[in-house]
């Protein structure tokens, strides 16, 4: 299957194939795809409005993408499942302005195990101004992920939603606005994530060697994860951060009701919150969110939470005396 030109796929049968590019990032870059009740798998990558821009130095770009599958066994993809991922590299010595944007909204529903080698990317923005440029350009990536009655989500490497990065490479200067938000729900999903789960992240750096500043106005990054009878596992997540403390806005809310985290590291924008909800006594675990009677928890090695952490207690406990385990982890700040 190979569609350009702000193209719809619509599918309702088994399909598969090397290869899936939906939406042609060189005239626009708009795709949809849906996959009603139809398997699906993809030998590399599949792609929906996304891809690379070269020499783009001024002017305005903008991909949307929207995906769904429902109702159907499996989603497969061997190489990556990228939304709305738009990259641009300006040439050396040039200055880099104009407005790039990335939209994404995707929706998994029913499906029984979703396995992607290598990256999924919602509404990525991937920018870089070579040698003796600057950049002076508005970069916005917005993204939405809705999952629900999945047995099995497997993401081998990162998971982006919602994500900026940009770089300027040796010498000039970025004067740049950034806004990036993504949220996430999960129900009823178990998901493994390889690496690290980045949920309205930017990442505004200097490249190496650069001697050029990174503008530290403008910065905006919202990140929300909503786990409902959910396990998520993964290497870290970064909910509304901002990199290498370039200053800014950040704002990262995790709410869990009940549902159980396992990771590395958890980090929240300064501006967020973490919600536990209570409704029981017995600590929920990947093994039993089908059970009644839990209460949210988290397994971690480090956590920062810069925010306020909320227990919302959903029933009244008998008397008596109860410990209630909401966060494990080696150092909490």
């Amino acid at each position: 299957f190979i569609r350009n030109g702000g193209s719809v796929l619509e599918n309702t049968g088994p399909a598969q194939a090397l290869d899936l590019f939906v939406g042609d990032i060189a005239g626009g870059g708009d795709g949809s795809v849906n996959l009603d009740g139809a398997d699906f798998s993809a030998a590399n990558r599949l792609a929906v409005a996304a891809g690379e821009v070269d020499r783009l130095t001024m002017g305005s770009r903008t991909v949307t993408a929207s995906f769904r599958i429902a109702d159907t066994a499996t989603l497969e993809t061997g190489a990556g499942l990228e939304l709305g991922r738009l990259g641009s590299v300006a040439e050396a010595g040039s200055n880099l302005q104009g407005n790039l944007e990335s939209v994404a909204a995707a929706e998994l529903s029913g499906v029984a195990a979703v396995t992607v080698g290598g990256k999924l990317a919602l509404g990525v923005l991937a920018a870089e101004t070579a040698a003796g440029g600057s950049q002076a350009a508005s970069y916005r990536s917005g993204a939405s992920a809705t999952m629900s009655g999945i047995d099995s989500l497997a993401v081998s490497g990162e998971l982006d939603i919602g994500v900026v990065a940009a770089t300027e490479e040796v010498a000039g200067s970025d004067t740049s606005s950034y806004s990036a938000s993504g949220a996430v729900t999960l129900e009823a999903v178990t998901a493994s994530i390889g690496s690290v789960a980045r949920i309205g992240a930017i990442d505004a750096a200097a490249g190496s060697g650069s001697g050029g500043p990174v503008t530290q106005a403008g910065i905006e990054a919202n990140g929300d994860l909503l786990l409902r009878s959910s396990a998520l596992t993964s290497q870290g997540i970064q909910l509304g951060v901002v990199a290498n403390n370039q200053g800014g806005s950040a704002r990262g809310r995790l709410v869990l009701n009940p549902s159980h985290i396992n990771t590395n590291s958890l980090e929240s924008g300064v501006s967020g919150e973490l919600v536990f909800n209570v409704e029981g006594v017995v600590r929920a675990s990947a093994s039993n969110l089908s059970d009644a009677g839990l209460y949210s928890a988290i397994d971690a090695n480090t956590a920062t939470l810069a925010g306020p952490v909320v227990v919302d207690f959903q029933f009244v406990p008998e008397p008596g005396s109860y410990d209630f385990d909401l966060i494990r982890a080696t150092t909490v700040t």
